[in-house]
């Protein structure tokens, strides 16, 4: 490369720095910002008083604010489920009694979804907050549902404490989207303008051969961010170029999943949450094996095979699904992690797809 060449890119490393620090994780956020983010949620005041209440907003980055967010629901979750735990016992009318051992049941889960969020701040996962996020306020939400088809009175006010913490989750949904909107336009800044400094392929160019790929894909927009998150993987956009790394992403996928399975099977103290984790974790595990199966199909050139791999993929999918029905007890929420893990395989249905109708034309 020519020191013409190697200069422009390094302006170039400084112009995107420099356009990104106001926003960056590691700078201020501004009460501007706050207020901005604030926005987003059902009431921008509240919220602005809530986050400012806390002594460390006064010089807080993305990150810091994220965390300030997180502990604010985090203790007031807490608080509710140890007056969740008073009320259920002193109530004397059986019908609160019930509903408050439901609720108490969904604020444990909450509280263990908000607790793995903040190890996944900490250890810069960022991109799986999101995940956690969801999870406590589907819980919330439960307790709700629950809380509204109450009859009796609700002497101890708790649909209002819950609605507080409904509100504060929301909070944390915003300032960790905004930690990952910054660190994810970091990265895409990289490579989406460096790398066609170095002489490779353009990659607005590779960006929308990608995006056409995700349209095909049911969940467009979940395609995109799992694309986006791991764009640097995908050296080449042609039919093959998207297929290898596509698969490999799949049975990462599958493994992350079949490993948190064997931990709830491990931890879990009920009996019938026991046989159902091992069970879909078997099935996690055969459908690791298939793509790795269907990898080596695709190393040797013998794409006409991968599609009775991906068939028996989704089989192993449904599979744990049934066990994990609509009406059954899941408060690890794997139900949400099949979910997750259909896009990978659509995706890789799609790819395959078009990996042999370019085969078949040729």
């Amino acid at each position: 490369m020519s020191i013409s060449g190697t200069s422009s890119v390094l302006i170039l490393i400084s112009i995107v720095f420099a356009s990104i620090a106001p926003s960056s994780a590691g700078n201020k956020v501004t009460d501007t910002k706050i207020r901005q983010l604030c926005s987003k949620t059902s009431n921008l005041m509240v919220c602005y008083k809530l986050l400012k209440s806390d002594h460390r907003t006064a010089n807080v980055d993305a990150k810091g604010l994220a965390e300030i967010s997180v502990d604010l629901a985090y203790n007031k979750a807490n608080k509710v489920h140890s007056q969740l735990n008073s009320f259920a016992k002193a109530v004397q009318v059986s019908h609160l009694r019930n509903i408050y051992n439901l609720c108490t049941k969904n604020y444990e889960d909450a509280i263990h979804d908000l607790e793995v969020a903040k190890k996944n701040l900490k250890s810069g996962a960022y991109k799986n907050m999101p995940i956690q996020v969801k999870d406590a306020f589907e819980e919330i939400k439960s307790c709700e549902n629950v809380l509204n088809g109450a009859t009796s009175t609700d002497d101890a006010d708790i649909k209002k404490k819950n609605q507080d913490v409904k509100f504060l989750v929301s909070i944390v949904k915003v300032t960790a989207d905004n930690l990952n909107k910054n660190t994810m336009f970091i990265a895409l800044l990289l490579a989406f303008a460096i790398p066609s400094s170095l002489g490779h392929r353009d990659d607005s160019d590779k960006e929308n051969d990608l995006r056409d790929l995700c349209s095909q894909v049911k969940k467009s927009k979940e395609c995109l961010d799992i694309i986006k998150s791991e764009f640097r993987r995908f050296e080449d956009t042609d039919c093959k170029g998207v297929a290898g790394p596509v698969i490999d992403l799949a049975r990462e996928k599958a493994e992350e999943i079949r490993d948190m399975l064997n931990g709830l099977h491990k931890d879990s103290r009920d009996d019938k949450l026991k046989d159902k984790y091992i069970s879909c974790s078997k099935n996690y595990n055969d459908a690791s094996r298939d793509l790795d199966l269907a990898k080596r199909y695709f190393d040797s050139n013998d794409y006409q095979h991968i599609p009775v791999q991906v068939d028996e993929i989704e089989q192993e999918l449904k599979n744990c699904k049934r066990e994990f029905n609509k009406d059954a007890f899941d408060p690890a929420h794997i139900r949400n992690r099949s979910k997750e893990f259909r896009v990978y395989v659509d995706l890789v249905k799609v790819a395959i797809d078009r990996l042999l109708k370019k085969n078949d034309r040729n």
